[in-house]
């Protein structure tokens, strides 16, 4: 059976078997930037060095566009809470320091490589 789901609490990754107990990733919430919050710099430098090393994401989030209107990433309070990149065909390792991201509830990745 293929695992969906992966949940962080605090150092532990929580895999979960169903991809469907979720909203729809492309209704992410989102703070707005002209609501005075902005994004969390640590989360921002995070994604960015993931952003580095994946051609996908260097589509999805581009640089010269604020953080709160990348696709498939959620934030509350300017941190990051989800990240929803099912089905976008990214390969490799999950980098480690999605780890630092303390407000990550939920990290979507099934139809990947």
């Amino acid at each position: 059976m293929a695992k969906f789901l992966i949940g962080v609490d605090q150092n532990d990754v929580v895999v979960h078997n169903n991809p469907r107990q979720r909203n729809n990733p492309r209704s992410c919430h989102n703070d707005r930037a002209d609501g005075g919050i902005k994004p969390h710099e640590g989360d921002v430098k995070v994604l960015l060095s993931w952003r580095a090393r994946s051609d996908v994401l260097a589509k999805l989030w581009p640089v010269d566009e604020n953080p709160f209107s990348w696709k498939g990433v959620s934030f509350e309070e300017g941190r990051v809470t989800k990240l929803w990149l099912d089905d976008n065909h990214l390969s490799g390792s999950i980098p480690k320091e999605l780890g630092q991201l303390s407000a990550l509830t939920e990290l979507w990745l099934d139809g990947n490589q």
